[in-house]
């Protein structure tokens, strides 16, 4: 129906693959954490919204002054409006940054650089198949690049797990597997991170060709491969006695950002409530991105106080439906004064992350009543254990594990947890997290 938006499962959601998608109108997907399967095992196969009513604002004229000082804000971030940022470019522009900066995750996270990135970047991905802009009903930045045919192209997520990960530069079958993953129903970081947990297993990554057929096995739960790596690379490595060869964290695959070349996002995939996970924080903004002041991103020093106030900060945006990317330019506060104008109740930037401080919090605890503690915030031992791809110009060390065990440990004093990682009665009281 016209005007209409459809959220549906595919058949990987409909057979449970453990990391099946929720698609919205076929190319926006809710990918991580198997909210497909969910749906499968409950029967629902999709729901369609179309709304007719008005949003009550309290104060327009505020609302505009935001809006317009928000859209100045963007307009002046190189990351979102520069050549290459992405309102031109989409986020396949952070594939070169960061093979650049050496740590890209290559053939299972061994590596951290790729000599072929510039066969499958951006630039070669317009050549080949063009590039219009398409983005969230009323986004200024539009992210997601379509072709010339109105299909979508790979996001950079999507592209560095297709083919660098599964050690793979055909260009055209990370565009089809990318396709297939969105009409089949699957999240590409999963599947992405089992196949190349399954290469290195087998020592021989699958061909582009290859990596096109898995995706049809998988949903499908083909007998054989299909149905055992439908599981997903934690459970199917476990299976096969090689659980070291799986890049997750509490079972979720690492998404496209080695943590060897961030030691921030090392802290925050260990920490994030649903596991591997860039987008519960993102210290790659600071880290790689020097936004809004860059930190040394080979050191610990702070990173425990920054992960749990950007936790706290990335709660709050998801609870108003804040896209992160409004944050590269504009911030809380600007988000804290919409919601003021919106409701009639006042906000500021202090207590939008109080109210995300809490929602990570009652996260954790309810983490903990199922099981989980210190012994689930911990990344593979590869990243202790090997260097990345160093050269002349740049040495990516292992992760000082040490280092990293005490900085955990100031995490868990500053987000009010004990030395397990479970959060303290006085502080889930306080933040009205145990109420």
């Amino acid at each position: 129906e016209r005007g209409a938006s459809i959220l549906c499962i595919g058949p990987a959601g409909e057979r449970m693959v453990s990391f099946a998608s929720v698609s919205m109108d076929g190319h926006t997907n809710f990918g991580r954490g198997g909210g497909g399967a969910v749906w499968g095992s409950k029967n629902l196969k999709a729901i369609v919204v179309k709304g007719r009513g008005k949003v009550d604002v309290a104060d327009c004229d505020s609302l505009n002054k935001v809006q317009s000082d928000i859209m100045k804000m963007l307009n002046a971030s190189p990351f979102l409006s520069g050549k290459s940022g992405l309102i031109n470019t989409g986020t396949l522009a952070l594939l070169d940054l960061t093979d650049f900066r050496r740590m890209m995750p290559v053939r299972n996270f061994s590596a951290t650089w790729f000599p072929e990135t510039g066969k499958i970047n951006a630039q070669e991905m317009k050549k080949i198949y063009g590039r219009r802009n398409y983005g969230c009903y009323g986004c200024p930045v539009k992210c997601k690049k379509f072709d010339l045919k109105g299909n979508p192209l790979p996001e950079f997520q999507s592209a560095s797990h297709l083919g660098p990960l599964n050690d793979n530069d055909d260009i055209r079958s990370i565009y089809e597997a990318n396709l297939l993953c969105n009409d089949m129903g699957l999240d590409t970081i999963s599947f992405g991170g089992t196949m190349a947990c399954y290469g290195e297993f087998r020592q021989k990554f699958v061909t582009g060709s290859q990596l096109v057929s898995f995706v049809r096995k998988i949903a499908m739960k083909e007998k054989g491969d299909g149905e055992s790596l439908a599981e997903g690379s934690a459970r199917w490595a476990e299976f096969n006695g090689c659980k070291e060869l799986s890049m997750t964290v509490k079972g979720l695959e690492l998404p496209a950002y080695d943590p060897r070349g961030a030691y921030g996002m090392a802290l925050g995939y260990a920490v994030s409530n649903r596991g591997g996970c860039h987008l519960r924080s993102y210290p790659v903004r600071h880290e790689i991105l020097r936004r809004p002041v860059a930190t040394n991103r080979f050191s610990f020093e702070g990173k425990a106080r920054i992960i749990k106030i950007e936790e706290d900060e990335n709660a709050s945006a998801d609870s108003l439906l804040v896209c992160k990317f409004l944050l590269y330019g504009a911030g809380i506060e600007e988000c804290a004064r919409g919601l003021t104008s919106v409701t009639g109740i006042s906000y500021d930037a202090q207590d939008l992350l109080r109210i995300g401080s809490r929602i990570v919090l009652l996260e954790r605890w309810i983490n903990a009543e199922n099981g989980f503690s210190k012994k689930d915030d911990k990344l593979p031992k590869r990243f202790f254990n090997e260097p990345g791809s160093s050269d002349d110009r740049l040495e990516i060390p292992p992760l000082p594990e040490e280092e990293f065990e005490l900085t955990l440990q100031k995490y868990y004093k500053i987000r009010g947890c004990n030395e397990n990682g479970v959060p303290r009665d006085e502080m889930m009281d306080s933040s009205g997290a145990g109420k």
